[in-house]
């Protein structure tokens, strides 16, 4: 059994090597990834996905996180929503579905059994649905994410 500490450093390596890849498919010609916001959004999505298998756990700490991180989501896409025009950020206007998504996906999460339906590739798939809707790359840094704590877990299971 894996730390969460361990799972952030496997998400994390996971990831990096994807993105090495897609620069070296870049360098060959390949058009992936250029934008920078892109880039920078992996960061919290690689925190939040490798962690979030462990979402089923209740008294975890990373549940309690995640209720914050949705709480200050919904909190930041409600305000989002009450700015001048001339303050229109693209994009930003998904915080506040988002963190729904997100808040309603913890508490669903909590009453299942620990290392169950949760931790399957199954799961994984559909919690990096939502991300699509922000950027492609997002969605499969979310998932390999995620991929990365099933394998630190050896519970890699389909369904």
């Amino acid at each position: 059994m894996s730390g969460y500490k361990a799972h952030l450093i496997a998400g994390f390596i996971f990831v990096i090597a994807t993105i090495a890849g897609l620069f070296y498919l870049n360098r060959l010609g390949f058009e992936t990834i250029t934008t920078k916001e892109v880039w920078l959004f992996s960061i919290p999505v690689v925190f939040t996905y490798s962690l979030l298998p462990d979402c089923d756990h209740k008294t975890a700490k990373i549940t309690w996180i995640f209720l914050t991180i949705s709480l200050l989501m919904i909190v930041a896409g409600y305000v989002y929503t009450l700015l001048p025009e001339s303050m229109f950020i693209p994009k930003a206007i998904y915080l506040l579905p988002a963190g729904i998504v997100f808040m309603v996906m913890t508490f669903i999460g909590t009453r299942f059994k620990h290392r169950g339906i949760i931790h399957t590739l199954l799961a994984g798939f559909i919690f990096s649905i939502p991300l699509y809707f922000i950027h492609w790359f997002i969605s499969m840094i979310g998932f390999i994410a995620f991929f990365s704590h099933l394998i630190m877990d050896k519970e890699v299971k389909l369904i």
